[in-house]
């Protein structure tokens, strides 16, 4: 069974980096890449740690086509929104802070090539 989340999709888009250090991104493309980002990792580099969520979030690039993900959700856990391991008794929860429109970034950006 699945926890609501303990915060607002608006509260986390405004919120920095550096206060969500203790959760993930789960990021998923329309080319089937998917991975899970720590942000404390993110929050450890000055660079990054004071940008915003919905900045990080817009500013994504997929590792295998290089277009903007399909979806972003914050997680609880490092498992993202995929299944949990056995003996953990409740899925973590997952909020949507990027979900593209039918067909995805990726084909959204072929079609506007010349």
């Amino acid at each position: 069974m699945e926890r609501p989340a303990p915060y607002d999709r608006a509260l986390v888009l405004a919120s920095l980096v550096r206060t969500m250090r203790d959760h993930y991104l789960a990021v998923r493309c329309g080319c089937g890449a998917a991975r899970v980002i720590a942000l404390g990792r993110m929050a450890a580099d000055p660079r990054t740690a004071d940008r915003t969520m919905a900045h990080v979030a817009l500013r994504l690039a997929c590792e295998r086509c290089r277009t903007g993900p399909d979806e972003v959700f914050l997680t609880e856990t490092i498992y993202g929104t995929g299944p949990q391991p056995q003996g953990m008794d409740t899925a973590g929860w997952a909020i949507p802070l990027v979900q593209r429109t039918a067909g995805g970034a990726r084909l959204l950006r072929q079609a506007h090539r010349p």
